[in-house]
């Protein structure tokens, strides 16, 4: 799950737990930072995002709904369409959440 997991300091990692805590590890009240970008798109999933990216025939834009997010992936669903764009997240540039209102802000 995407705020499931924090990086360790590297003296608790030296302690033989390993690098990446898992959610039991600390308190609730903390959010750990995602461990990657595809753990932060998770938690977007639903919203209103525009993508950029790079296709090798130059910079692409498309906005849509975020429709999945995962390790090497997204999935968009463009605006007013039923259809379902897939791209690899290594060809991603930029992704812009629109109307985002932050932590604690409402979703």
């Amino acid at each position: 799950m995407s705020g499931s997991r924090k990086f360790l300091s590297p003296d608790e990692a030296m302690a033989g737990g390993g690098a990446v805590a898992q959610s039991g590890d600390f308190p609730e009240n903390i959010r750990p930072w995602p461990y990657s970008m595809s753990d932060y798109l998770q938690s977007h999933v639903g919203r209103a995002v525009r993508v950029k990216f790079d296709l090798g025939g130059g910079v692409c834009e498309k906005r849509g709904i975020l429709a999945a997010a995962g390790m090497n992936f997204i999935g968009l669903q463009p605006c007013m369409t039923r259809d379902l764009f897939i791209v690899e997240l290594s060809a991603v540039k930029c992704v812009e959440v629109l109307d985002y209102k932050g932590p604690g802000r409402g979703r």
